[in-house]
């Protein structure tokens, strides 16, 4: 074949191409960068900003429910029964030893019995609780390690402070550096004895709120500051100006601009961009500062990714024109002809040289690629072995969720009995669970006897949720198939949804039976209830393939990734018993190699 010459035929094909997208595209495009810069840049400076906004709205809606759980605790103290029958006795002033020291006892005792179901007591958000009746006769309940009189003098200096004081709601008393503690204080009165006065002081470790406060910044730089309406520092980064007050440039903000919107604001030489809101009505005010150079280091990072996408964009252009160059040419057309006769079967068509160095280039690799098509079958072939395993991995990731969800609903409901040791025996297991390594692994099969291990667990579980309602039954009848490898948790899902759907939903006790034995070479598993039965839709929709994701997903991904393993021989079947309930079987080939 006989290429007619031309003054540009030894100029290589690339830098013509090269030089004309220089020309008129590579220029324009670089305007468009400039432009975009600086665009981008301020549109991203005024989201951070966004961001700061949203972050500090959030973060003081929590400091204000963490205050207002405080809250909720002395008034709910405030009308306990113990307090209602101190303010209901009828002799006038203080009563005698006995009086005074069963009323003390009765309230003590409550006071301790209400902190065991308290929801700011669990949320260590209470670290002390003082209730005095007087200066010298008081009840209290402290988790804290410092010595009982020191925490006794830290609430009486609360008490002096606020006890002659008409209170009305609650107030705060300031932490301090050799006493970080918060201080909640509350008096109660009733209106038919207004000489005698309770008075209620709650402590709050310092480090709790700063842990809350503090979720806004990653910055070891940031200023966080909780003050009051006076700028006293009741929680900072700094612990030692607890108790101090707040700078007076900043307080002045905080009066000022307490809207949670951020503001440039130099302080000591730095720029920052400041926030400040209130919190609730407690007459606190959150303050946050973020040093500028972190959001422009944010930015900088961000441009530098623009200026990649960038580069990216250009290196596309560069490609696309040669594409185009390409297809203007007689060479294209004569390559996708010889293409066309190997897509046929012709692997001995063979293109001609080329003057031009690139063509020739491309002519002489094409050549080589009709030499390997077979061997590119075979990368094809193990690229859909390879996609196979994933869909198996994508599979198996889907069901860990769904059983780890209803493994958890049964501990938080036996957790809300209140029983501990049967709550610390549940979590025990569901950490053997986790540390068995269900969830995650690289293993895709495991021994029979470790899947009944998982099984076991998971009935444990439920049957503590259930107590002996629930009764099951776990047999093999080979001890050598105990040996044998099965895709994990391939049996749990049967199981689990013989407790979901044929248990849960009966009064009466709906035993369940698992079986395994081997057959004809294959390993075959039986689970079966005394529950309803499957719906007639759902066997109907599992023969289909039709499974919504909403129902009996783990099931039918079971037995999809069983036929991915082993072919279309193996899976699951369902149907019901005609005694009644339902039955799951399941097939495996057996293997004891685990390959």
């Amino acid at each position: 074949m006989n290429i007619k010459k031309n003054p540009f035929a030894r100029i290589p094909l690339k830098q013509m191409i090269l030089w004309i997208i220089l020309g008129s595209i590579l220029l324009p495009l670089l305007f468009a960068c400039l432009y975009f810069y600086k665009s981008i840049s301020t549109l991203l400076e005024t989201n951070l900003k966004k961001n700061l906004e949203q972050n500090i709205t959030q973060t003081t809606k929590m400091l204000e429910s963490a205050f207002q759980m405080v809250n909720t605790t002395t008034l709910q103290i405030s009308a306990s029964a113990s307090v209602r029958s101190w303010f209901m006795e009828e002799e006038p002033g203080r009563p005698d030893s006995y009086e005074l020291s069963k009323h003390r006892n009765a309230m003590e005792e409550e006071l301790v019995h209400y902190m065991m179901f308290n929801n700011a007591w669990d949320a260590r958000l209470i670290n002390t609780a003082y209730l005095f009746l007087y200066p010298d006769v008081y009840c209290s309940v402290s988790r804290s390690s410092r010595s009982a009189e020191e925490i006794k003098r830290n609430n009486l200096l609360a008490y002096e402070k606020f006890s002659q004081d008409r209170m009305e709601g609650i107030s705060f008393y300031p932490p301090s550096v050799e006493d970080p503690t918060i201080y909640s204080v509350r008096s109660f009165t009733y209106s038919n004895h207004p000489d005698k006065k309770l008075f209620l002081s709650i402590g709050t470790w310092e480090e709790e709120l700063h842990q809350i406060s503090s979720s806004i910044a990653n910055s070891p730089d940031a200023l966080l500051y909780l003050v009051d309406d006076g700028g006293v520092i009741f929680s900072s980064h700094d612990k030692s100006l607890l108790g101090q007050t707040l700078k007076p440039e900043l307080l002045v903000f905080a009066h000022s601009s307490a809207d949670g919107v951020p503001r440039e604001m130099v302080l000591q030489g730095m720029p920052y961009f400041f926030a400040a809101s209130p919190v609730g009505d407690f007459g606190l005010t959150y303050i946050v500062g973020i040093p500028k150079k972190e959001v422009l280091a944010g930015l900088s990072a961000s441009i530098t990714q623009f200026a990649g996408m960038m580069a990216v964009l250009m290196v596309g252009c560069l490609l696309v024109g040669l594409f185009f160059s390409l297809t203007l040419s007689g060479f294209l057309d004569r390559l996708l002809a010889s293409i066309r006769i190997v897509g046929e079967g012709d692997y001995g068509n063979r293109m001609p040289s080329y003057e031009n160095p690139d063509l020739n280039s491309i002519s002489t690799t094409f050549n080589q690629m009709t030499a390997r098509i077979n061997y590119l079958i075979h990368e094809v072939y193990e690229e859909q072995l390879m996609r196979k395993d994933a869909e198996i991995k994508l599979l198996h990731s889907q069901m860990n969720p769904h059983f780890l969800f209803n493994t958890l609903t049964a501990i938080g409901y036996r957790a809300r009995l209140g029983g501990d040791q049967v709550l610390y025996e549940m979590v025990a297991a569901l950490s053997e669970l986790m540390q068995a390594n269900i969830y995650r692994g690289r293993e895709e099969k495991v021994r029979i006897s470790e899947e009944l291990e998982y099984i076991r667990l998971y009935l444990y579980l439920q049957k503590m949720r259930f107590g002996e309602k629930l009764q099951y039954d776990i047999s093999v009848k080979e001890p050598e198939l105990l040996d044998a490898f099965i895709p994990k948790l391939s049996i749990e899902p049967a199981v689990e949804n013989a407790v979901v759907h044929g248990f849960e939903m009966q009064i009466a006790p709906a035993p369940i039976a698992l079986k395994i034995w081997q057959e004809e070479g294959d390993v075959i598993f039986e689970v079966t209830d005394g529950g309803p039965g499957f719906p007639e839709e759902i066997l109907n929709l599992f023969k289909e393939g039709n499974i919504p994701e909403t129902s009996r997903v783990g099931i039918y991904n079971t037995h999809r990734r069983i036929r991915l393993i082993y072919g279309s021989g193996y899976g699951l079947r369902l149907y019901n018993l005609p005694e009644g309930g339902a039955c799951m079987e399941g097939h495996f080939p057996v293997d004891f190699r685990g390959d």
